[in-house]
């Protein structure tokens, strides 16, 4: 069994996970670049109906306001990854090495964070492994060691200090309920409009916002901020 284009020899898998999606990267290269191979896939996983009455599982979402609930429910959305999406095959070729750099939400209990080791290590049988705070991620990510991390998610936000490349989680704060979620919410509420609508209006804003950056002569009219939030943004932009 040989691995697939994505999973070669001596492939580094970065694996990013967080509440609804959990995306993935490949590289086989010393140095990361934007070339390498990537993808993204729902966090969520069929857990058994404990139900007599129901079959096919229960959808469910392992990793919730950034806190990750199920250790099991991880497990299977990163076996989906590796061996349904990626093509990683199940058992280590001789000479293969298996490296892991995982990306983990901020503020992780510290058992929480062992057992995750322990998965990787035990269970996909990886050579290397080695797991980095989301926060000191986003920095690194833009060539800093320090500054202040806002990280808005589905449903929760975080901000979080790093110094130095070392996140400072005494000094984090964790702001549960609101995020991406709560926002399209908002937007449907204003403008009338189902769930989807609202996601699809959302997420048309950030990239004719996105393209405006690249060359505000040729980009597309985005609305504003205020146009898609209303009055209710309560002055915070």
């Amino acid at each position: 069994m040989q691995p697939t284009q994505l999973v070669q020899d001596n492939t580094t898998v970065i694996l990013d996970l967080s509440s609804r999606t959990t995306r993935a990267g490949f590289l086989s290269t010393e140095f990361p670049d934007q070339s390498g191979p990537r993808l993204a896939v729902d966090s969520a996983y069929l857990r058994p109906s404990t139900s007599s009455g129901e079959s096919g599982g229960v959808k469910t979402y392992p990793i919730n306001r950034g806190q990750v609930d199920d250790i099991d429910g991880v497990e299977a959305i990163v076996r989906q990854v590796l061996y349904g999406e990626a093509g990683w095959p199940e058992e280590p070729l001789k000479g293969y090495h298996r490296n892991v750099v995982l990306v983990e939400p901020p503020m992780q209990p510290r058992a929480t964070r062992e057992a995750l080791a322990k998965m990787f290590f035990e269970t996909f049988q990886v050579t290397n492994y080695f797991s980095i705070d989301a926060a000191a991620a986003s920095l690194y990510a833009v060539g800093k060691t320090s500054g202040i991390v806002v990280d808005v998610g589905y449903d929760r936000v975080d901000v979080t200090p790093v110094l130095e490349g070392v996140v400072h989680a005494s000094s984090a704060v964790r702001i549960g309920g609101f995020g991406g979620h709560a926002m399209t919410e908002l937007v449907a509420a204003k403008h009338g409009l189902q769930y989807d609508e609202a996601e699809a209006k959302k997420r048309g804003y950030m990239v004719n916002k996105e393209e405006e950056i690249k060359s505000e002569d040729d980009a597309p009219n985005a609305p504003s901020l205020e146009d898609l939030m209303g009055d209710q943004i309560g002055g915070v932009y």
